[in-house]
């Protein structure tokens, strides 16, 4: 098929005096109107992928925000929304992220191919492509100028997915699960570095405004820090009380990068247990003002846990790691705390009654106004003495008068009976 010539210039190869001659074969109407077609075809296959996508990425998000502290600590099932399919907790974790990456490469390759079919038609006769944003934006003259359209398909066809991504990673932090946290963190990193470098392959040929590129780039990096100091935070002994001082803040991290179970009422599903949670990492989790009967959290990991104004009936803790939780005004009403930990724990005003502690380590514990009847400590009454003793030695001399400062309501009293 023979195309169109144009010729500029004139002359020859002998005449050295007249400047040379340019031809420039250019494609013909029927090749125009088949490139044309080509970019029909793959914009809207695209387009239709875009949406799909965008779906994908926002119902996963959803999935992740709406887990209930019940799914988090038992890790069995995930119930999808809207379709109610259970889905094993793991797997979903795993392998979302990898599927939602794939997704992403595979869009922005049809995005590559659409590109390619446009630039095989001169810039005279693209007029009449596909109707679509992104078509439109990509042949727009205006390319340097910063308007409603460029705006939504900078954020939307590369940064948007990205940030969905972060945003669902640092949500599962409070999974505290290693494998599904550094999942989360490389398939954000990967998001980032691919959107950049398919942009940058994108507009190879073009000049585009770079300003909200930049800021957009700068906050999704921000958020990949972001994750992955909140990942160390979740996992580290860093005392947040003193680092971060205020109650709301600090509440409000602890329910990112730990489990909220607060201001519920649980009940029992599984015999006399209402959640099974043995042998999970429940650092930081929040129990608060919850009612929960047949807590079952053996071998568990519960450092920094909150559980002030929670009420807990017949709770197997044996073996547990309480190291700096909060118990403060907590009932716990028949509960096994044999050979627990329970360094640093604070039991100021709590109740515990009927409940077994015995060979538990009590040490530097605050039990000021604390209620403790009907306890069986396994212990003569010589260790009972010691361990209180080393409960209560923590507020002796300097600390004392550290804790009276910051906390002078806490340190003038010590209440303990025993029938």
């Amino acid at each position: 098929m023979l195309g169109r010539i144009f010729a500029r210039g004139g002359g020859s190869r002998s005449t050295p005096n007249l400047p040379s001659t340019t031809v420039v074969l250019l494609p013909s109407d029927d090749e125009i109107k088949v490139s044309k077609d080509m970019v029909g075809e793959s914009a809207r296959a695209a387009k239709q992928l875009f949406l799909l996508i965008t779906g994908a990425y926002a119902y996963c998000a959803v999935t992740v925000a709406t887990l209930d502290g019940r799914e988090i600590l038992v890790r069995e099932k995930i119930v999808l929304p809207l379709l109610g399919l259970p889905v094993p907790f793991r797997w979903f974790f795993v392998v979302s992220p990898l599927l939602l990456i794939f997704l992403h490469w595979y869009f922005y390759l049809h995005i590559k191919q659409m590109r390619q079919f446009i630039e095989e038609i001169p810039a005279t006769d693209r007029v009449g492509l596909f109707p679509w944003i992104v078509t439109q934006d990509y042949v727009s003259e205006n390319r340097r100028r910063l308007d409603i359209r460029s705006l939504w398909v900078e954020i939307g066809l590369w940064h948007y997915w990205p940030a969905i991504l972060i945003a669902s990673s640092i949500a599962s932090i409070r999974i505290q699960n290693n494998l599904i946290v550094i999942i989360g963190l490389a398939a954000s990193l990967i998001s980032v570095l691919s959107s950049f470098r398919f942009r940058r392959r994108y507009y190879e040929k073009q000049t585009r405004s770079k300003f909200v590129y930049r800021i957009c780039l700068i906050l999704l990096l921000a958020g990949i820090g972001l994750n992955g100091m909140l990942a160390w935070v979740a996992r580290s002994d860093v005392d947040l009380k003193t680092v971060l001082g205020d109650d709301f803040v600090y509440d409000r991290v602890q329910s990112v990068i730990g489990v909220d179970c607060s201001n519920q009422i649980y009940h029992a599903q599984e015999g006399p247990s209402s959640l099974i949670a043995d042998r999970r990492n429940l650092r930081r989790a929040s129990f608060r003002s919850s009612i929960i009967p047949g807590f079952r959290c053996n071998d568990c990991n519960l450092q920094n846990a909150d559980f002030r104004d929670a009420v807990i009936v017949g709770g197997n803790f044996h073996h547990a790691d309480f190291s700096g939780a909060d118990f403060r005004n907590a009932i716990c009403y028949h509960c096994d705390l044999s050979k627990a930990i329970l360094k640093r724990v604070n039991f100021a005003g709590a109740k515990i009654i009927g409940s077994k502690i015995g060979a538990a380590d009590l040490q530097d514990a605050i039990f000021f106004e604390a209620r403790i009847d009907s306890v069986e400590f396994g212990q003569t009454q010589a260790d009972v003495a010691r361990t209180f003793y080393r409960a209560k030695e923590w507020y002796d001399q300097d600390y004392l008068a550290s804790l009276r400062r910051r906390q002078p309501k806490l340190v003038d009293g010590w209440y303990y009976t025993d029938h």
